[in-house]
């Protein structure tokens, strides 16, 4: 549905969105080592991005490489590979894991800006996990549009803040910026997007979806 709101400069008219319910398996692992167990978690999000409480159904689709119970412990049993698949109520995430000599997992995700509503916002992002936070990265590219109130938010929602964390006030306008998380409020694969967000108004000023 479209609404019209007052927004920091004028009136914008905004496309609301309901999303996709989407389930996120939450983990860093690309390969697990033959003889090791690790477990699985994954984090079901309503339609309107808020997070809920859900039972996940588990299955491997190569028992012989990698099993996985019920409970989302996986094992690796032999050279190769296995998709992970977590379900819940239709929505299912996947992730493709190599049983190989060594675990290894992911440190870091990446993603680039756009605007939105007529205001610009450019540049690149990353999040990392360092020193037992989570580190926001805006790279030197970074450029957005000026207004009052603005916010960064991890979403699960192109469009919206709800059930998103606020991670703080925006620092500069333009230029390098970091913005630590505590890994008690998100991982590093809770959230799809980051969004530039005014908050006096409640109107996005743009988006950015991580590539990985």
């Amino acid at each position: 549905m479209l609404l019209s709101i007052s927004s920091c400069i004028g009136t914008d008219v905004v496309d609301v969105e309901l999303v996709d319910e989407r389930l996120a398996i939450d983990t860093r692992l690309t390969s697990l080592a033959v003889g090791e167990s690790y477990q699985f978690m994954a984090d079901y999000f309503n339609n309107m991005g808020e997070e809920e409480m859900a039972t996940v159904n588990w299955s491997s689709s190569n028992e012989g490489v990698i099993s996985i119970s019920a409970e989302g412990l996986a094992e690796a049993h032999m050279l190769g590979e296995a998709t992970i698949t977590a379900e819940y109520l239709g929505a299912e995430d996947m992730v493709t894991i190599s049983a190989s000599d060594q675990t290894v997992e992911m440190t870091a995700r990446t993603g680039s800006f756009m605007g939105a509503n007529n205001y610009s916002v450019n540049g690149d992002f990353n999040l990392l996990e360092e020193n037992g936070q989570l580190l926001l990265t805006f790279e030197s590219n970074f450029q957005a549009s000026t207004g009052p109130g603005l916010f960064i938010f991890l979403s699960n929602s192109p469009n919206s803040i709800t059930g998103a964390l606020e991670v703080g006030a925006i620092q500069a306008s333009r230029g390098e910026q970091v913005y630590p998380i505590s890994l008690a409020n998100a991982g590093l694969n809770t959230y799809d997007y980051v969004l530039v967000w005014c908050k006096p108004f409640g109107v996005l000023f743009g988006r950015g979806r991580f590539d990985n």
